[in-house]
C-alpha cells in the first residue's frame, strides 16, 4: 500500500507524523560502525535533533554521575518496538538533515516508530534540564518542542 501511494502523500504521511517525542529507526553515520540505530526526535525546527536510544550504558558513562543522570530508562514492555530494556542518551543532541530522514522514511515507512510514553517525555525534558553537556540553543530548542508537543 506504502508503495502505491505518489511521493507528495507519503510526505504528507511523514510530515504529519515527525513530531517531538516520535521514535524513529535510522541509519546513523555518526556511529562507528555506521548502522540502524532507534532515535528520539526531541525538536524539529530550525533543525531535527534526535537523541540515541541505547540498549546499554556505556562505562564511560556509569563512572560519571553527571552524564548518567542524563540517561532516561525507556521499557520496550510499554514501548513495543524496543525488544530490550534501553536508554535515552540525553547528553547528545544529533542532527540528521530533513532530506536524509524523509528519504529513508519514503524508502521504508516501518522506519518510524511509536511516541515514547509520557512518563519517559516527561524524563527527557528533566534530563535535558541536567543536561551540562547540550548547548543553551539546543536545551531551548528541545524543551520548548517537547513540551508544545503535548
Amino acid at each position: 500500500m506504502w508503495d502505491k501511494l505518489p511521493p507528495e502523500e507519503r510526505r504528507k504521511h511523514i510530515q504529519a507524523r515527525l513530531t517531538p517525542g516520535r521514535v524513529l529507526l535510522l541509519h546513523c553515520d555518526f556511529t562507528t560502525p555506521p548502522k540502524d540505530k532507534f532515535l528520539a526526535l526531541v525538536a524539529v525546527e530550525p533543525e531535527p535533533l534526535f537523541f540515541v536510544i541505547n540498549s546499554e550504558v556505556s562505562e564511560f558513562i556509569r563512572r560519571r554521575n553527571h552524564l548518567m543522570q542524563c540517561q532516561v530508562e525507556i521499557g520496550h514492555e510499554e514501548h513495543s518496538f524496543l525488544r530490550h530494556h534501553s536508554f535515552v542518551d540525553c547528553t547528545t543532541a544529533h542532527r540528521i538533515a530533513l532530506r536524509n530522514v524523509y528519504e529513508q522514511l519514503e524508502r521504508d515507512i516501518a522506519r518510524l516508530k511509536d511516541n515514547v510514553s509520557p512518563q519517559v517525555r516527561e524524563q527527557i525534558v528533566a534530563a535535558v534540564k541536567f543536561a551540562k553537556t547540550l548547548s543553551a540553543k539546543h536545551k531551548a530548542g528541545i524543551l520548548s518542542a517537547l513540551d508544545l508537543g503535548r
